[in-house]
């Protein structure tokens, strides 16, 4: 069996994408592959109609002796593309097995999933599930059986390995902003970016720089101090400040100049207003965490209603998915993709919740709720299967590499480190 080698270019101003092929020698037969050899395989490349396709490295999900599930990155280009769309594929194949070499020739090849942005036309997405399923098993080199295998292997064993410890969860009744600073407080003087080429210089600063005055660098927040004083907060045209980091914030109206002036210079992106359960902003509590930490704040006492056709209540005066299950008297909280499980609001302890043990009722969550978009968090419902579908897409993007440029700013001169191969 032969496999191709691509060579691709853009020319303009049509920018399309040609693909020329070259024939190589099949592979040498080896009772083992080097990665390298796998690599040299993909992506499988061919013309199918009008369609450009390439179909890269697959991920296999399930093997069965002979025949295996996988999903797949796959780039086509139709007539009616300028540029290559990225999606992916899902299918199940099957493979006539060389029990000596350890080598699979695909002989057939099921596509039951395709995925692409902005191809949403059910007659066209038959259409390039078929064209594929007949395309892929006449192109795709041997594949290395043992390699199939320990790709498997690889992904389950990457997928045990989260802690899900959970962490600091903080309940309050008040409308309230979270500050994490990651770690203790790293404090720089905030210099004058004057030069392009002054590596000691702040590039958030490029006018001129306070008389000593400090900031912390370790957080996406405008904090700042005068050195060795009071600290100060900016966000959403407020100042807020405290003594000490982590202690009681208030909002302040009297700013030293040396630190007003900052606000000026600085875009903040750090928001800090918060929301009231009537969609209104507020000045809220500043809590600030020097360790990952997760905050449920509410509106006052929590007001929860039914989820129609569950047994479920909802939170109704906060942004975050809070539920009560009425059977267990749980609450459960959603938070960053994960689902945390207590008694007491107040109080705790919090536990972590594998999605597949959460309450039946979960599922029930009827489409077009207010809380439909916890459905993509539990299992087995379509909104879960939508988002493994769309986390699948790869992300691209596209550079002209006539015009691209990299900057790096260094605090201080660049320090570089020995990479050590982890030998396990």
């Amino acid at each position: 069996m032969k496999t191709t080698l691509m060579r691709t270019t853009t020319s303009t101003p049509g920018k399309r994408m040609t693909i020329a092929f070259v024939a190589v020698a099949a592979l040498a037969v080896s009772a083992t592959y080097t990665e390298q050899q796998i690599e040299d395989q993909w992506p499988v490349v061919f013309v199918s109609g009008n369609d450009q396709v390439q179909v890269f490295t697959p991920q296999p999900e399930k093997i069965d002796g002979d025949h295996f599930s996988a999903r797949f990155a796959v780039a086509i280009q139709r007539p009616s593309d300028a540029d290559p769309i990225f999606g992916a594929v899902w299918g199940n194949g099957v493979l006539a097995i060389d029990r000596i070499t350890r080598l699979g020739e695909l002989t057939s090849f099921t596509v039951t999933d395709v995925r692409f942005p902005g191809v949403d036309d059910a007659a066209e997405q038959e259409r390039i599930k078929k064209m594929l399923g007949s395309e892929l098993p006449k192109h795709t080199a041997p594949v290395a059986i043992d390699w199939l295998i320990a790709s498997l292997e690889s992904e389950q064993q990457g997928t045990a390995t989260y802690q899900n410890d959970p962490p600091e969860i903080i309940y309050t009744e008040k409308p309230s902003v979270l500050v994490y600073i990651d770690g203790e407080p790293q404090y720089t003087a905030v210099t004058a970016n004057t030069k392009t080429d002054d590596r000691s210089a702040d590039p958030n600063y490029p006018v001129a720089a306070p008389h000593d005055v400090e900031r912390v660098v370790n957080t996406p927040f405008l904090l700042v101090r005068p050195k060795n004083g009071a600290h100060y907060l900016y966000g959403s045209g407020m100042w807020f400040t405290s003594k000490e980091i982590t202690g009681k914030w208030v909002r302040t109206y009297d700013v030293p100049k040396d630190i007003s002036a900052i606000a000026a210079q600085v875009d903040s992106t750090s928001a800090i207003a918060a929301t009231k359960a009537d969609g209104s902003t507020t000045t809220p509590e500043i809590v600030v965490r020097t360790k990952p930490a997760v905050l449920l704040d509410l509106d006052g006492a929590p007001n929860f209603q039914p989820l129609p056709n569950t047994a479920l209540l909802y939170a109704t005066n906060t942004d975050d998915d809070l539920f009560l299950d009425v059977a267990s008297q749980d609450n459960y909280l959603l938070a960053s993709g994960r689902w945390f499980a207590t008694r007491t609001l107040k109080t705790g302890p919090w536990r972590f919740v594998p999605a597949d043990q959460l309450p039946a009722e979960f599922a029930k969550i009827p489409e077009g709720s207010a809380k439909d978009g916890a459905l993509a968090h539990v299992p087995g419902t379509a909104a879960a299967r939508e988002a493994v579908r769309d986390a699948s897409i790869p992300q691209t993007a596209k550079i002209d590499r006539r015009t691209a440029a990299l900057t790096v700013t260094y605090d201080g001169d660049p320090q570089f480190e020995r990479i050590h191969r982890n030998a396990s």
